[in-house]
């Protein structure tokens, strides 16, 4: 008994227009055919441009047996769903096809909006999808929506950008964030076991030129451990190079094809893959072989010395930063060490290029003179991160506001108090707060109804002893 044929139900209706197109097809599915093609033409009548069918490219895409190609001029191909923003703020997920959106929107939950639903949604602004914030998109949907839309609200160019510059601004602060948990993870450990002692105690009381000294030498250091990196990469290049030269010169090859090696991975001499013997015989034998010691030799020699020279600058620098701490440091705390003058350099780096800040962003300068060096790292390290959730979101709410606002922005100080007043920001507050707390020895216990965010800015609601996504 044959296998029963399992067509894709997207290119279900296909299918049946393939069918009749045969030249031996029943009555009946040139009958199924025809009623298809008649209830498609009643809805291309009600629907938008991206569902209607292109007739011509139909027929000739089943003549050539492309299915894919027959689906698209039939509705616009497979169905896809992106995520959204809305004019009032809220989530969706936007149905499309291969020419945009089909203009169907689905909520949070999966629900679909019925026709006054979207209307309402429609009414306040535009929907944004991810897809949206391209070039492509935006020409695309003005080439749909052209004369139905009009020029109401804010124009829909600008809202896009207000979005792009909020998902930008999103990834660009999660970056920023990730080294501000780090700094604080280093914290955390910066205490030793013995005598209970943190070397970020010391470093903080450090004068602000020594400090700086040390900053100077850690980059010296990292410099110079890079570029003995880099020797050895490009001497090894190098000689790979030299080796594939000399290759083309054989005038023998018993396998008929030339070796490939490999690249050598970053920082290891000599790691380049040497042809095997019988596809490199040739008359040229002195000349590689001369070549091949040479390139080698010289790689190994120059990356060997920057090695040596990279050791040599680590160890002074350990040297300079054991006689600070008064004590060997151990190579853990060494490392942490290393890490933090790296963290804290970039870290300053972006916060000096940083031209807005979210409301109620904290200073990171200010620090409590009465509790450690330790402490003070790590509220500095959570601060950052809340304002780095805080410029994240405050971004996606001046977009939503430009979205519904009908082209009539809010003063910068009702946009600002209106944003403190959101269950975001208070949220957002709540978290880093009871951290910042929890750092001084404060500690904080959630009760029924509190609301914090994760790490995504997620809204999240204690509810019987355990915190969930709040709906």
């Amino acid at each position: 008994m044959a296998e029963e044929q399992v067509i894709d139900k997207e290119l279900a209706p296909v299918h049946v227009l393939a069918e009749a197109f045969r030249q031996d097809a029943s009555e009946d599915q040139r009958l199924a055919a025809t009623n298809l093609m008649n209830e498609k033409a009643k809805q291309d009548k009600l629907g938008d441009k991206t569902t209607s069918t292109q007739w011509a490219p139909l027929v000739f895409s089943i003549l050539g047996r492309n299915y894919e190609g027959a689906l698209d001029a039939l509705n616009g191909g497979r169905v896809t769903y992106a995520d959204a923003f809305g004019p009032d703020g809220a989530r969706y997920k936007q149905e499309r096809n291969n020419r945009g959106s089909t203009g169907k929107l689905y909520d949070a939950e999966g629900n679909l909006l019925d026709d006054n639903q979207l209307k309402e949604v429609n009414k306040k602004g535009w929907v944004v999808s991810k897809e949206d914030m391209t070039a492509a998109g935006l020409g695309e949907f003005r080439a749909i929506n052209e004369g139905t839309l009009a020029i109401r609200k804010a124009p829909f160019d600008q809202v896009v950008g207000a979005y792009k510059k909020a998902s930008a601004q999103a990834i660009e602060s999660s970056g920023i964030a990730n080294q501000f948990d780090e700094l604080q993870k280093i914290a955390e450990r910066s205490r030793n076991t013995k005598d209970k002692v943190s070397w970020l105690d010391i470093y903080n009381k450090l004068p602000a030129e020594q400090r700086a000294k040390l900053s100077a030498a850690a980059n010296i250091q990292l410099q110079s451990a890079t570029g003995a990196s880099n020797a050895a990469g490009t001497n090894a290049g190098t000689y790979q190079g030299t080796q594939a030269t000399l290759n083309e010169n054989k005038t023998a090859d018993l396998s008929g094809t030339a070796a490939k090696g490999a690249p050598p991975p970053a920082g290891k001499a000599g790691g380049a893959v040497v042809p095997s013997i019988a596809s490199s015989i040739s008359e040229t034998k002195g000349a590689s072989t001369s070549g091949q010691v040479g390139a080698t030799t010289g790689g190994t020699t120059e990356a060997g010395t920057s090695a040596s020279s990279g050791a040599q600058q680590q160890g002074n620098f350990r040297t300079q930063v054991e006689s600070i701490f008064q004590g060997k440091m151990s190579d853990e705390n060494f490392t942490d060490f290393q890490r933090f003058i790296q963290l804290n350099d970039s870290l300053a780096a972006a916060q000096a290029n940083r031209k807005v800040s979210a409301p109620g962003a904290e200073d990171l300068g200010k620090v409590d003179p009465l509790l450690s060096g330790q402490k003070n790292v790590g509220i500095t390290a959570y601060k950052g991160m809340q304002n780095e959730a805080l410029l994240s979101e405050w971004n996606h709410f001046l977009a939503d506001k430009l979205n519904s606002s009908r082209g009539r922005m809010p003063s910068e100080q009702q946009l600002a108090d209106d944003f403190k007043d959101s269950e975001v920001y208070k949220a957002i507050k709540y978290r880093y707060g009871n951290n910042i707390e929890r750092v001084k020895g404060i500690d904080h216990v959630p009760k029924e109804g509190d609301v914090t965010v994760d790490n995504r800015n997620k809204l999240l609601v204690y509810r019987n002893g355990e915190w969930e996504k709040k709906k």
